[in-house]
């Protein structure tokens, strides 16, 4: 029996969001590669990281949103937006390093994507054994549920699978990197389906128009998995409409019980504008309001 996220939060169609969130503008501290439990001795960055975590958590929580992550707080600001993604665990990983190259992985996006972040997503290359280093994460999700008003979700940002796909490897002398793009979910999800041991997997729809033939998938491949359905688009800086969202989702509803079914956003908003990260919540919300009412729940 798996465990769904509408048994944590008590009702169906809960909304969460993944992972990051933009940072407030007053915050200007970054980590760079310090640990965590170092940075904290220090009282105006614990302080300002506190603050900083309450608001990203509030604004979640204000949007209407049921279970909210901690936002990723330690994500340092870069001209590369999103690099903290990958630069975070690169710096506090034992065996990896950061070169100050442009990243391979980047230079497939053509001279045009090089131009204007090349100079911030840099190369990482393995340089020896990988270990656990200063990523203390624990310590980070202990943070963010020390200023919560509810239970809240802490998501780690690259985890292996990704990771690895943006790692040089300088031991074996091997380079390796994936396309990054849209994910072609038919090519995978019948392994998800029957050998994954997690009790939910999260696919991004919105970006791609929540196509029929991926939640298809969930029909053809049945399982007791639960469908967290990306309903936000976080590449666009237009705040989708509470009616956009429950057209999505009804499709799924063809496919997966409500029971098994909760709203996400495609990935995380640290990249938008603060106040466009907190509408798309607010419709996203919304949207569960409108579909729990029409199937007879709240």
């Amino acid at each position: 029996m798996t465990r769904q996220l509408g048994d944590v939060v008590g009702h169906l169609l809960p909304t969460t969001q993944v992972g990051s969130y933009p940072r407030p503008h007053w915050n200007h501290f970054d980590l760079g590669g310090e640990d965590i439990r170092v940075a904290l001795r220090r009282a105006d960055f614990a302080e300002a990281f506190a603050d900083g975590v309450r608001a990203m958590i509030g604004d979640q929580v204000d949007a209407g949103i049921d279970l909210p992550t901690d936002g990723h707080l330690w994500y340092d600001r870069h001209d590369g937006v999103i690099s903290s993604f990958l630069l975070y665990p690169a710096e506090h990983l034992d065996g990896i390093a950061v070169v100050p190259e442009t990243s391979t992985v980047m230079t497939g996006f053509g001279d045009q994507t090089v131009a204007a972040f090349g100079n911030t997503w840099n190369e990482v290359v393995v340089t020896g054994e990988i270990g656990r280093g200063t990523m203390h994460l624990a310590q980070l999700w202990r943070a963010a549920r020390a200023v919560s008003p509810r239970t809240v979700k802490f998501c780690s940002g690259m985890g292996p699978a990704n990771l690895g796909g943006w790692l040089t490897d300088h031991i074996c002398h091997l380079g390796s990197g994936v396309p990054v793009g849209v994910t072609p979910y038919g090519g995978f999800h019948e392994m998800v389906a029957r050998d994954l041991q997690v009790d939910a997997v999260e696919y991004a729809f919105a970006e791609t128009g929540f196509p029929e033939d991926d939640f298809a998938l969930w029909s053809k491949y049945p399982s007791e998995k639960g469908l967290g359905i990306g309903v936000i688009d976080i590449k666009k800086l237009v705040v989708e409409s509470p009616e956009q969202i429950v057209a999505g989702v009804r499709r799924a509803l063809a496919h997966v019980p409500p029971e098994r079914i909760h709203l996400t956003t495609d990935c995380g908003q640290f990249a938008l504008p603060r106040q466009i990260a907190r509408g798309k919540l607010a419709a996203m919300a919304e949207a569960a309001r409108i579909l729990r009412a029409e199937i007879g729940e709240g």
